[in-house]
């Protein structure tokens, strides 16, 4: 059993619902491709969700909704470790993850 304590408050916001924006120099990657490790594309970057206390990113929000033939709306959280950004190529790349992550 795994248990997890906060000691502190999080407030976790989807960026494009709320009055914070990036810093400086940071891409905005909302719409960017997701990648695995084969450069196969699994899904789209919906959105981004910070916690405002921290101002930090925490999570991409990954669209799935048109891959691996996906029906409906497909969301799932990720934390942003793991992703790798390539600016040049507008794409996130997610080493680890398969085609269905």
């Amino acid at each position: 059993m795994i248990a997890i304590r906060y000691d502190q408050d999080i407030s976790l916001q989807e960026l494009r619902h709320s009055d914070y924006q990036l810093s400086d120099g940071q891409p905005d990657i909302t719409g960017w491709c997701i990648c695995n490790a084969q450069t196969e594309k699994i899904g789209t970057v919906h959105d981004l969700l910070f916690d405002s206390a921290a101002r930090k990113v925490r999570y991409l929000i990954a669209d799935r909704s048109d891959e691996a033939g996906v029906k409906g709306v497909n969301l799932v959280l990720i934390p942003i470790g793991m992703a790798e950004l390539h600016a040049t190529r507008n794409e996130v790349a997610l080493p680890g993850a398969g085609i269905y992550f």
